[in-house]
C-alpha cells in the first residue's frame, strides 16, 4: 500500500494537491488501477504527508493533514488532520472521514497504528490558534492521541495528551515517531527544546488509553544538559 501527495489534478498556480493510495501485488500489479484512488476529490485543499496502516483485519487506515494554504514548515493556519479506511478492494467504507478540526486548535503530522482486530491509534500534533501574533509569542506543540474502532468512532473517552507541556516549538523537524507496544497499545518517542539543547522523551500508551510512564514522557538520557538528537527507535515486547 502506498499513500502519496499528488497535483495531477491542479495547476501549478495552485496550493491544493490530493491523497492518493495504491495497492500493489507482490509481482508489480496496479491491484486498484494505475491512476490509484483519489481519497480527497473536490477538497481543494492542500493535503499533505499521508500516512497508512493495515488492521489485523485487512483494512488499511490512511490519514493526513490538510490545510487550505500550502505549508513547508511551521506555522500551518486552519490545519485539520482526515482519516479514511478502505477494504482490499479498494472500496471507501466511510461515508465521511474522521476529522479533527476546530477554530481554536491546529491539527497536523498524524501518525498511524494498528490496534486490536480492526481499530487503530492515531496519533498527532496540535497546537493553539493565536489570533494576534506577537513577536516572541509561541505556539507550543502538543502531542495527543486516541483509539479509534471499527467504524471510526472514538474508543477511549477523551483524547490522551502524551505531551502537554512547554517544549516544542515550530518546526517540523521534532515530528514525533510511534510505534506498536504489541500488546494493542502505543510507544512514543518524540525531541523537545530544552534552552539550547534538544532532549528525547518517550511515553508508553496502554490499549486502554493510560499512561505507563509519568507524565509528559520520561527522558531517555539521564542528563538533560546533553544536546540528544535525531532518535531512532524499536520495541521489544
Amino acid at each position: 500500500i502506498v499513500a502519496f501527495q499528488d497535483i495531477r489534478n491542479y495547476d501549478e498556480e495552485s496550493d491544493a494537491s490530493d491523497v492518493f493510495v495504491y495497492r500493489i501485488s507482490p509481482t508489480g500489479q496496479y491491484l486498484w488501477g494505475k491512476d490509484g484512488i483519489n481519497l480527497t476529490p473536490n477538497y481543494d485543499l492542500f493535503t499533505a504527508s499521508p500516512v497508512v496502516c493495515i488492521t489485523k483485519a485487512g483494512n488499511y487506515i490512511v490519514a493526513w493533514s490538510a490545510a487550505e494554504e500550502t505549508f513547508r514548515d511551521s506555522i500551518p493556519q486552519k490545519c485539520s488532520v482526515y482519516v479514511s479506511k478502505l477494504n482490499k478492494d479498494g472500496e471507501v467504507l466511510w461515508d465521511t472521514p474522521i476529522i479533527l478540526q476546530d477554530t481554536i486548535t491546529q491539527y497536523f503530522f498524524p501518525n498511524l497504528i494498528a490496534s486490536g482486530e480492526d481499530d487503530f491509534i492515531m496519533q498527532w500534533i496540535q497546537y493553539p490558534v493565536i489570533e494576534k501574533p506577537m513577536p516572541g509569542k509561541i505556539a507550543w506543540r502538543h502531542i495527543y492521541a486516541q483509539r479509534y474502532g471499527k467504524n471510526g468512532d472514538p474508543i477511549w473517552s477523551n483524547n490522551v495528551a502524551i505531551f502537554d507541556t512547554i517544549g516544542i516549538p515550530p518546526g517540523t523537524y521534532l515530528i514525533p515517531e510511534s510505534k506498536s507496544d504489541s500488546n494493542d497499545g502505543i510507544i512514543v518517542v518524540w525531541r523537545i527544546g530544552n534552552g539550547h539543547v534538544i532532549n528525547i522523551k518517550a511515553q508508553h500508551i496502554t490499549s486502554g488509553g493510560i499512561e505507563k510512564w509519568e507524565h509528559n514522557g520520561i527522558n531517555v538520557c539521564a542528563d538533560d544538559d546533553l544536546d540528544q538528537d535525531y532518535p531512532s527507535f524499536d520495541y521489544n515486547p
